[in-house]
């Protein structure tokens, strides 16, 4: 598993949790204490759980957990940037 991984879902969780789903774009801007206790293999169902620490505004630091049966497979602390989409009308 990646840490791209946890920052896609920490992204997602970020967008429809304080700007809805759509007219945003998230962008993962750092990845800090990452820890990858386990490996991940096919057929494996990962579960990840998103805590947002901070908010300020457009910038989110984030913290997520990667599960596989109960079991937590890596972790890590993120910094995101949330901006509206441009329009390209």
């Amino acid at each position: 598993m990646h840490s791209s991984v946890l920052s896609v879902v920490a992204a997602a969780a970020v967008r429809i949790t304080q700007f809805g789903a759509s007219g945003v774009t998230a962008v993962a801007a750092t990845t800090d204490n990452a820890r990858f206790r386990k490996p991940v293999v096919p057929g494996d169902q990962l579960k990840i759980k998103v805590e947002i620490l901070k908010d300020r505004g457009s910038i989110f630091y984030f913290h997520c957990d990667a599960y596989v049966d109960d079991q937590i497979v890596a972790e890590a602390d993120m910094l995101a940037k949330c901006q509206p989409k441009k329009d390209n009308s």
